[in-house]
C-alpha cells in the first residue's frame, strides 16, 4: 500500500485567495450583477469601488467576480493600475479581449481607438479638462467606442463585458475623469428608447483613499457605490480558518482555531499567515488534527515575517505622518477619530490633512468609518511603542 502523501497547505499569505467566508454581502450584490448583465443585457451604470487597507481581501472579491462573471460567458477585462498608467493599460487589455472574440472586428478605425485612449496630457491641459466638458474627438469618445464595441460583440457567446480595476486610487486623476465620463455617458444612451443594449458593468478596489481620489477626478461621485471593507468578525474568521481544509480530512481543534482568531484580531493577511505557517510545524495527511501547540508554534515562526511588516511600514512614514502613528498608538487603541488624533497632537483638525492622506495613500492607516483612523494590521501600534522607547 503506498504511503498517504502529505496535504500541502491550503492557506495563501500575500497571494489571492479564493474563500472569503466574511464577504457573502459584497460577493450576492456583485453577482446580482453580473446576472443582470449576462441575462438581461443591462448596462450597469454606477460603478462598484471596494475600499480598505492592505490585506483585507479586496482583490480577492475582485477575482472572486471575475471567475463568476466568466462563468456566466461573460468576456473580462482586468487590470492593475498605476501611478502612471490606468486607461493604457485598460486599453491594451481591451483590444487583447476583442482580438480573442472577433479577430476580424479588430479593424484599423477600432486600433486607433485603442490607441487614443491612454493619450496623456500636460498639467496645464489636464488642469482645463477637469474643468470642461470632453471635446468630441477625445479619449471620452474613443473609450467609449472600444467599451460598447467589445460589449456587444456576440461571437463566440460572449454576454457582455465586466471592466476590472484593481489599485483603483493609483489611477491618474485625467484618466479617472475619462473613465467615469465615458462610463456616465454609456449609461445615458443605453437608457434611450429603441437603443440597442450596452452590456457592461464595472468593479473596483482601492485603498481607503480611493473615493478621495475618485471624487477629485470626476465631480459625479454619486455614479460609484462605494463599499468600505475592514477586518473579519470571530466567525467569519474562524471560518477561513476551517473551511480550506475541509476536503483534506486534516481537522482543527476548536481551541487552536480560537488562538489563532484572537491572534489575528480578524485581520485576513494575518489569518492566511499564522494559518499557513501553523499548517507547516509539521507534515499534514488525513486524519491529523492541528492543536492549540500547533498554533503557537506556527505564531512563532510568522514573528519575523510580521516584524518585518511592521518595520517596512514604519520606514515609509515621513517624521509628519509617524506623529500621527504614534497618537494613535499613545492613544491606547486601534483608532482614533481625527479630532482626538489633532488633540493629542496639539493641532487643529483641518492641519493633519496632507499627512493623512499620503498615510491612506500608502495604506498605512485605513478609514473604518467616517471620520476615524485606525491600524488594520493588529500590533502594529505597540510595534511603534517599541520603536520610539528605543
Amino acid at each position: 500500500m503506498a504511503p498517504i502523501e502529505p496535504v500541502p497547505s491550503p492557506y495563501t499569505p500575500g497571494s489571492t485567495a479564493v474563500f472569503t467566508p466574511g464577504r457573502e454581502r459584497e460577493r450576492a450584490a456583485f453577482d446580482r450583477i453580473l446576472v443582470d448583465v449576462a441575462g438581461s443585457g443591462r448596462f450597469h451604470g454606477r460603478v462598484q469601488v471596494l475600499q480598505g487597507a492592505r490585506g483585507v481581501g479586496k482583490t480577492s472579491l475582485l477575482r472572486a467576480a471575475e471567475r463568476t462573471a466568466r462563468r456566466l460567458g461573460l468576456a473580462t477585462v482586468f487590470v492593475t493600475a498605476t501611478q502612471t498608467e490606468g486607461l493604457s493599460l485598460v486599453a491594451q487589455e481591451l483590444r487583447g479581449v476583442m482580438t480573442h472574440l472577433a479577430p476580424r472586428s479588430v479593424t484599423d478605425r477600432f486600433a486607433a481607438s485603442v490607441s487614443k485612449i491612454g493619450v496623456k496630457l500636460g498639467p496645464a491641459e489636464v488642469a482645463v479638462d477637469l474643468q470642461r466638458a470632453q471635446p468630441p474627438d477625445s479619449a471620452v469618445a474613443h473609450l467609449k467606442s472600444v467599451l460598447t464595441a467589445v460589449a456587444r460583440t456576440t461571437e463566440k457567446a460572449n454576454r457582455g463585458l465586466v471592466l476590472f480595476v484593481d489599485e483603483m486610487q493609483d489611477v491618474p486623476r485625467p484618466d479617472i475623469r475619462t473613465l467615469s465620463t465615458a462610463w456616465q455617458e454609456l449609461d445615458a444612451e443605453a437608457k434611450r428608447d429603441g437603443a440597442p443594449p450596452i452590456p457592461a458593468a464595472m468593479m473596483t478596489a482601492g485603498l481607503s483613499n480611493t473615493q478621495e481620489a475618485i471624487t477629485a477626478g470626476a465631480s459625479f461621485g454619486e455614479r460609484f457605490r462605494f463599499t468600505r471593507l475592514g477586518n473579519l468578525d470571530v466567525p467569519a474568521a474562524a471560518q477561513a480558518v476551517v473551511e480550506p481544509v475541509l476536503e483534506s480530512g486534516v481537522g482543527w481543534e476548536p481551541d487552536a482555531v480560537d488562538a489563532l482568531v484572537e491572534r489575528s484580531a480578524g485581520y485576513p493577511y494575518f489569518i492566511q499567515l499564522y494559518a499557513h505557517e501553523t499548517w507547516e510545524v509539521r507534515e499534514r495527511r488525513p486524519g491529523d488534527r492541528v492543536g492549540v501547540a500547533d498554533v503557537q508554534a506556527g505564531i512563532d515562526a510568522a514573528a519575523e515575517q510580521i516584524e518585518t511588516l511592521y518595520r517596512g511600514r514604519w520606514n515609509r512614514a515621513t517624521p509628519a505622518e509617524r506623529r500621527i502613528l504614534v497618537a494613535i498608538a499613545e492613544g491606547g487603541r486601534e483608532e482614533l477619530t481625527r479630532g482626538e488624533i489633532a488633540d493629542r497632537l496639539g493641532v487643529k483638525g483641518g492641519d493633519l490633512g496632507m499627512a493623512r492622506a499620503s498615510l491612506l495613500g500608502k495604506g498605512l492607516l485605513a478609514v473604518p468609518r467616517h471620520g476615524v483612523l485606525a491600524f488594520n494590521a493588529p500590533g502594529f501600534g505597540d510595534f511603534i511603542l517599541d520603536e520610539i522607547d528605543g
